[in-house]
């Protein structure tokens, strides 16, 4: 397990969280695509979890929930050039992502 960056403290709502995963905790550097289980932990309220290669975010959601009830889903996303994933939720959550694998 590992901390990117928020202490331990939820994702704000509205807010963009970048992790830098390639080159990281055991993935390869040259990655260009990762698969991951992303949970959506005790959410403050409904809405939805989306995660993209960072730059404009797309507008699809890669999970949905509602509030306070915990709920994962397995995900394939392409990271950016410099190795990133971009995350973002439309309520406040903690987020838990569990990297399972990944392409060059």
């Amino acid at each position: 397990a590992m901390n990117m960056g928020t202490s331990g403290h939820a994702l704000p709502a509205f807010t963009t969280k970048t992790l830098t995963l390639a080159g990281q905790r055991g993935i390869p550097a040259g990655v260009s695509v990762i698969s991951v289980n992303v949970s959506a932990v005790t959410p403050s309220g409904t809405g939805s979890l989306t995660l993209w290669e960072c730059g404009t975010q797309p507008p699809i959601q890669s999970l949905n929930f509602r509030a306070g009830r915990t709920v994962a889903t397995g995900v394939q996303v392409q990271l950016s050039a410099t190795g990133t994933l971009c995350m973002r939720a439309t309520a406040t959550t903690h987020v838990v992502v569990d990297v399972t694998g990944w392409w060059s």
